[in-house]
């Protein structure tokens, strides 16, 4: 028979390995043999907490200190649980009785800071976060918190360091990546940072931190900061004849951020741009003589993966197609030959065409240096063709302006994704409301405990995956018009083991006939894609409770007067709206970069087919001024609740001191017209139904 002694270490040891079901299902017999242990009572306090039953949870921590009335870890516990629960004065008590008793412990300073910062007391949190730090300078969690309390000061700086110092601690603590993920752009790097290169890079490994298109520009910004890199960046084309290829590559592979980042995200640069063209076409022509190197091949699988992840956007010399042919040609000897091509053959066709479009794609024998190629260009399409098969097709799409769009999106599922920023915490529809700042009839809304979420024109999942992380208990239902965008959606969502979305194929001007009501509907970027936008707004409108919240985005006229220009263009051309048509357009303002035209090359949109697509090439566009929305909003029984971009909210804030004007469409009307280019992606902003 075991001693009580084991029978508590045991508890001990489940608790620290994270088994703390088995606690909860021996937490009765426990109590009946230990009803006056305190370590029983801390632990099972513990457990409750994080199975959200705070009432047990405070219940037992407050036993554990009747019995150990100057056990500060405890009181540190419940001060902890108290902050949970939103008792801050009760947990300040807590706390400070805790530091009283031991005025050298860290974690309760670090609990002090938390409960002050929530309490909207950021200097009190400053204050005690530096003390925690000061005590033990390896508590990684007081230096993540620290962070946070200078991101809210708008001191950026420190902000960013603090995060760095906490990853440097700790690199598989996961919540300061996410909070340096979001200043990497907002933190102009003015030195050669190489300590921050092995960090952004484990960034970038994190599955829901960032996605990398965001940031791409201001890592490579970075990586310009080294004097040996930057170099090589500023004067490629007149010093690249110094140099052979193989050392020209081993330059660049010398950085693994710089492959990191071209392997999974769009390069929104264009010279440097022109420096990976060159190496493509260079190791085109080369490739007979080239030698197999790791140097070679980790380079060729990074450009292929980038090629990939543009969708082929460069374009291409009448030399580069003969090479391609041929290679093409050889390649597919070998197979025939019963022979495998070598890698690097491999590689060079992947940086011009998806491997996935060969008949002998399934013949390759997969190896080390491919292995990434190959999971992204052949295993993944191939997962997502199977997927076809558990996607609800509920209804044939029979308007005209639907079955256009349709056939854009088939041909170039928008947009194409990698990874993207997720929340760590998802959020009650309150707690959303408290931070986006919204003006709403509240009544309604604390109802609305297990949300019913609708993503109309989901595209490829990133806007479904990002509500499954933002809403609470929420049942996601996620519909659009193109298969193959909802095929890659769905592996992305399976991917992340998320499980609250289901996917139909369906047009939202037939979504009465799913016969569902929605609490929240968001339809961003859909609506001015329409032959009729109100009609399809006033069917969504339909489709939501009352009370309920719509979050609607849709292009604003008087921010896209330079696309409607470029758009014209096009039309006046008589530019047919295919993949050639728009590399080759794409090309020829490459190489004349006017004035008036220099603002594109610096959009994200200008990197990829699909977004460059969509951006100038649209089927369907319509636009619209805030006087026009405001009326809209009048004639669907809606209210205006506020815009969901905090940086425009910001601006706008320093022209308008009154809160008021938060909610008033023509104070921001005035506004926009001084600002003409402040909503350049579009209006984006919440609704609620009277």
């Amino acid at each position: 028979m075991k001693s009580s002694k084991d029978i508590i270490d045991n508890v001990i040891r489940l608790y620290e390995a994270g088994d703390i079901t088995s606690i909860l299902n021996n937490s009765n017999e426990l109590l009946t043999k230990f009803p006056h242990n305190a370590t029983i009572h801390n632990i099972l306090g513990a457990v409750f907490s994080q199975f959200n039953d705070f009432e047990k949870s405070i219940y037992h921590l407050q036993k554990a200190i009747q019995i150990e009335p100057n056990n500060f870890f405890i009181l540190n516990n419940l001060g902890n649980v108290l902050l949970d629960v939103n008792e801050l004065q009760k947990a300040i008590e807590v706390i400070k009785k805790a530091l009283n008793i031991n005025p050298d412990f860290a974690e309760g300073y670090n609990t002090l800071g938390l409960t002050l910062y929530k309490g909207g007391d950021i200097e009190g949190s400053i204050l005690n976060f530096k003390k925690a730090i000061k005590l033990n300078n390896n508590l990684f969690s007081s230096y993540n918190n620290l962070g946070i309390s200078y991101k809210d000061k708008k001191e950026l700086f420190s902000a960013f360091n603090c995060f760095v110092e906490a990853i440097k601690i700790n690199a598989d603590f996961i919540e300061p990546k996410h909070n340096l993920a979001t200043l990497i752009n907002a933190v102009k790097f003015e030195n050669n940072r190489p300590d921050l290169h092995p960090i952004i890079y484990s960034i970038l490994e994190t599955n829901n931190c960032v996605d990398p298109n965001e940031i791409s520009n201001s890592i490579l910004n970075l990586l310009k900061l080294d004097p040996y890199l930057g170099n090589i960046f500023d004067h490629y084309f007149s010093v690249k004849d110094n140099f052979s290829l193989d050392e020209l590559i081993s330059n660049f592979v010398n950085y693994p951020l710089f492959l990191k980042i071209i392997s999974i995200s769009l390069v929104c640069n264009l010279e440097i741009e022109r420096i990976l063209q060159d190496l493509r076409s260079s190791i085109l022509f080369s490739i007979s003589q080239l030698k197999k190197s790791d140097n070679l091949l980790k380079f060729q699988s990074a450009l292929a993966l980038h090629c990939f992840t543009n969708e082929y956007i460069y374009s291409e010399s009448l030399e580069e197609e003969k090479a391609l042919d041929h290679l093409e040609t050889e390649i597919n000897k070998q197979f025939c030959m019963g022979k495998q091509p070598k890698p690097q053959f491999i590689l060079c066709l992947a940086s011009y065409r998806p491997l996935n479009k060969y008949n002998w794609y399934s013949q390759i024998i997969n190896q080390s240096n491919l292995n990434e190629v190959i999971k992204r260009q052949i295993l993944e399409p191939n997962i997502e063709k199977k997927l076809e098969l558990f996607i609800n097709n509920s209804k044939i799409i029979t308007d005209k302006t639907s079955k256009k769009v349709k056939q854009q999106y088939e041909e170039n599922p928008y947009p194409r994704w990698i990874s993207s920023h997720f929340r760590l915490f998802p959020l009650s529809i309150a707690e959303v409301i408290t931070e986006t700042k919204l003006r709403v009839n509240n009544f309604s809304i604390k109802k609305m405990n297990k949300p019913k979420v609708l993503i109309a024109g989901c595209g490829t999942g990133q806007q479904s995956v990002y509500a499954a992380s933002l809403y609470k208990n929420s049942k996601i239902l996620a519909i659009d018009l193109s298969i193959s965008s909802l095929k890659y959606a769905k592996r992305k969502t399976e991917e992340l083991g998320i499980e609250n979305i289901e996917y139909i194929q369906h047009d939202i001007l037939d979504l009465k006939s799913l016969q569902r009501k929605f609490d929240i509907i968001e339809c961003v970027g859909v609506l001015h894609h329409m032959n009729d936008p109100f009609k399809g707004w006033s069917i969504l409108t339909d489709c939501l409770v009352d009370g309920g919240l719509m979050n609607i985005g849709i292009y604003s006229r008087q921010a896209r007067g330079q696309i409607s220009r470029l758009r014209n263009s096009i039309l006046s051309k008589k530019l047919e709206n295919n993949n050639t048509a728009i590399k080759s357009y794409r090309a020829s303002l490459s190489a004349s970069i006017s004035e008036q035209n220099k603002w594109i090359i610096n959009t994200q949109d200008f990197y990829s087919t699909s977004m460059f697509r969509d951006l100038l090439f649209h089927t369907q566009e319509e636009q619209f001024s805030l006087k026009e929305i405001k009326k809209l909003i009048s004639d669907l029984g809606l209210n205006f609740s506020g815009f969901e971009d905090i940086r425009i909210v910001g601006l706008f804030k320093d022209e308008n001191k009154s809160l008021d004007d938060l909610y008033d469409l023509d104070r921001w009307h005035l506004f926009e017209t001084k600002n003409p280019n402040i909503f350049k992606g579009m209006y984006q902003f919440w609704c609620q139904k009277n």
